[in-house]
């Protein structure tokens, strides 16, 4: 498994750099999608939710310091999904939130 150290402190600088310019800051975008956050699911189940929740959990401290005020988008989900399940299957939006959660 990756460290989280390297993207922590990426998001950490991002935020310091461009926090007077941003007034927003998002944790991924769709991540329900497979093009964006892939495997969705497997054999044992969902692993996007869990996955996301661990990105979500490291980046947001830091981006909070580095960027205070800012606001920090979580769950930006698309509309669709399947109930087809498989690496490259999206997740409906309800059910990726009640995994997430």
């Amino acid at each position: 498994m990756l460290s989280a150290e390297p993207p922590v402190r990426f998001c950490s600088a991002t935020a310091a750099r461009y926090g007077d310019r941003a007034d927003e800051f998002a944790i991924s975008n769709e991540p329900n999608q497979p093009g964006w956050l892939r495997p969705q699911s497997d054999k044992r189940g969902y692993y996007a939710p869990h996955h996301y929740r661990r990105m979500v959990n490291a980046a947001f401290p830091a981006i909070r310091a580095g960027s205070p005020r800012d606001k920090i988008l979580v769950g930006e989900l698309a509309a669709s999904g399947s109930v087809n399940r498989g690496p490259g299957s999206s997740i409906r939006p309800l059910a990726f939130l009640r995994a997430f959660a």
